[in-house]
C-alpha cells in the first residue's frame, strides 16, 4: 500500500480493488486520528458587561480531552467593541481563564469569544 510523503498515511495503490475502498478509507482515517493533535473549539459568552468594565470568564474543557495544557487561541465573535482586548491565562488541562479589558463603550454589551484549543 502506498503512503503519503509527509505523514506516511496509508493510501490505496492504483491497482487496488475498488471493493477494498472502505477498508482503505478506515486505515487512512485511523492514521490521521493517530497523527493529528486534538482540537477543541467552543464559544465563551462574556455575558453583559457595563461600560468601561472588565470581565473574567472561566472556560472548562470536556473531561479527559487534554492530558496537558493545550495552546489556546481566542477571537471575538459578536458585539465586542474594537477597543476591547482579550487574553487567555491560567491554562490547564481542564480549563482556562478568558480576560476581557478596555471595553470603553457606553451602556452595556453582550458578546462572546471563540476559543480554539490545540494540543
Amino acid at each position: 500500500m502506498a503512503t503519503t510523503p509527509t505523514h506516511d498515511w496509508p493510501t490505496p495503490d492504483n491497482t487496488d480493488r475498488v471493493a477494498d475502498g472502505a477498508s482503505a478509507m478506515r486505515s487512512l482515517g485511523d492514521a490521521i486520528d493517530a497523527t493529528l493533535p486534538i482540537i477543541y473549539t467552543t464559544t465563551a459568552s462574556v455575558g453583559t458587561i457595563v461600560a468601561t468594565g472588565n470581565e473574567t470568564v472561566t472556560v472548562t474543557f470536556p473531561g479527559g480531552l487534554f492530558a496537558t495544557a493545550p495552546i489556546v487561541n481566542i477571537t471575538p465573535t459578536t458585539n465586542i467593541p474594537a477597543s476591547a482586548t482579550a487574553s487567555v491565562s491560567d491554562i490547564t488541562a481542564v480549563d482556562c481563564v478568558v480576560v476581557i479589558t478596555n471595553l470603553r463603550t457606553a451602556g452595556s454589551i453582550t458578546g462572546g469569544y471563540c476559543l480554539m484549543a490545540v494540543l
